[in-house]
């Protein structure tokens, strides 16, 4: 198990988690979800647009696609989303992948910015 300490985001969600990055400079956000819609990738880029933000690089991974699978109508909209390319729009790509590789993935980015102490538990010792 690895453990993070991280403080609970109470308020402003949208503008901590999405926003705020952005506003210190970040050009790409990896959004992780169980489930999403093509209008909230949509309001996302829309947002950014009307903060009059520099376009960035949005990934979604959407994870329980494998096990619900996902509409059509979704299907096609994440992929006018990918297409439509307007002055100063943010890039969108959207994949559909299990948590198991979410995790997989996650896991071995994480390992290679921190070190991790083994034993009955992992826990987070240090940033390198």
């Amino acid at each position: 198990m690895i453990k993070l300490e991280v403080p609970m985001i109470e308020r402003n969600f949208a503008q901590q988690i999405l926003f705020l990055p952005i506003s210190n400079g970040a050009d790409e956000l990896r959004i992780i979800s169980g489930y999403s819609t093509p209008n909230m990738a949509s309001w996302l880029i829309k947002n950014i647009q009307e903060r009059h933000m520099e376009p960035i690089s949005i990934k979604l991974i959407l994870g329980m696609t494998p096990y619900n699978g996902i509409s059509t109508e979704a299907h096609r909209g994440f992929i006018d989303l990918r297409h439509s390319h307007y002055p100063q729009q943010s890039k969108f790509v959207c994949s559909y992948g299990t948590v198991a590789d979410f995790v997989f993935q996650f896991v071995a980015h994480f390992c290679k910015s921190l070190r991790i102490s083994f034993g009955n538990k992992y826990r987070i010792i240090s940033e390198t």
